[in-house]
């Protein structure tokens, strides 16, 4: 009966250990399970949340298990930099990417050497387009030479098509041959020879009858159709942004342009009595003679003029 008591303490002093620590593991859970039960506490400075983490250590004197939390605060957020001048140029190139990409109906306005004029654009495969349009300008005005008083007019008009190759990349630069139609690009000039005035033609010194006044008209016109090459540095079918200002030079070829001479009335070949000298220009040897020789020289001149240039500048719109 003595030996009762004794393995009672015993087995109280084995017991009481274990049920400290697990008294010991139940409190830190108890304080877990009421931590999260209450609102989480807030970094004054940065204003967020601060976060706990539960973890435990073994005391070495003791050999018992610590309950030990770890209080994280998440990083402060920083505002992100303006972007660089760099960075903005990438955006804008991305945000015309889908425009670049994409082919356009275009419209040109043109100035140049064939007046003012206006063409369309239309693409027809990569680096290949179409444009159609035309110029058109008149100009007049009156000068006097010697005893004659002139009058003329200039018109320069014509339709034309455009075949425009871009062998670059960049689809800028273009070889395009191209043809003139429907060319009314001429000059006409209406002369009158004052009466009694010496004038010379031909090697000949002439002057006009005061009862039937000289009048004469001249012409030049160019071929109706005429082929022809520019380069140029602009694309009104393709590109970033709507607009553009195409440039563009080179020369279609006219062979030698016609020339027309003609007179009427009576004329006169000075230094001679008006009995014999007046006659009428279709009868007048002399005048005529003198007449075929200042066309002949005209004509001649004209063999310079087979090849016409083309310079335009413009400023084109992409839809």
């Amino acid at each position: 009966m003595r030996s009762l008591p004794l393995c009672l303490v015993t087995a109280v002093a084995v017991a009481l250990p274990s049920f400290a620590l697990a008294q010991s593991d139940a409190q830190p859970a108890q304080a877990s399970s009421s931590q999260q039960q209450t609102a989480p506490a807030v970094d004054p400075n940065t204003a967020k949340p601060i976060t706990d983490t539960l973890i435990y250590t073994i005391d070495p004197a003791t050999g018992k298990r610590i309950p030990v939390y770890l209080t994280t605060t998440p990083p402060t957020t920083q505002p992100d930099p303006p972007p660089t001048k760099a960075e903005r140029k990438a955006a804008l190139a991305a945000r015309h990417s889908m425009f670049d990409d994409r082919y356009h109906f275009g419209v040109l306005a043109t100035i140049g050497t064939g007046g003012g004029g206006i063409q369309f654009g239309i693409p027809l495969v990569p680096h290949v387009a179409l444009r159609v349009g035309g110029d058109y300008i008149r100009y007049t005005g009156s000068y006097q030479y010697e005893a004659a008083n002139i009058a003329a007019n200039m018109t320069l008009g014509d339709a034309r098509a455009t075949l425009d190759f871009f062998p670059a990349r960049h689809r800028r630069f273009h070889i395009s041959p191209t043809v003139i139609v429907a060319n009314q690009t001429h000059v006409q000039a209406n002369v009158t020879v004052a009466p009694n005035t010496n004038f010379d033609l031909g090697g000949n010194t002439f002057y006009g009858s005061a009862s039937d006044p000289l009048h004469g008209t001249g012409r030049i016109d160019l071929r109706k159709v005429s082929p022809g090459l520019t380069i140029g540095w602009g694309n009104i079918t393709h590109g970033r942004g709507h607009w553009t200002f195409p440039v563009e030079m080179g020369a279609y070829y006219n062979d030698v342009p016609k020339l027309q001479i003609d007179f009427t009335g009576t004329a006169c070949v000075a230094n001679e009595p008006p009995q014999f000298a007046c006659q009428k220009v279709q009868d007048n040897a002399d005048f005529q003679t003198s007449l075929n020789a200042f066309r002949a020289r005209q004509e001649h001149n004209l063999t310079y003029a087979k090849f016409i240039p083309i310079f335009n500048f413009g400023v084109g719109y992409r839809f």
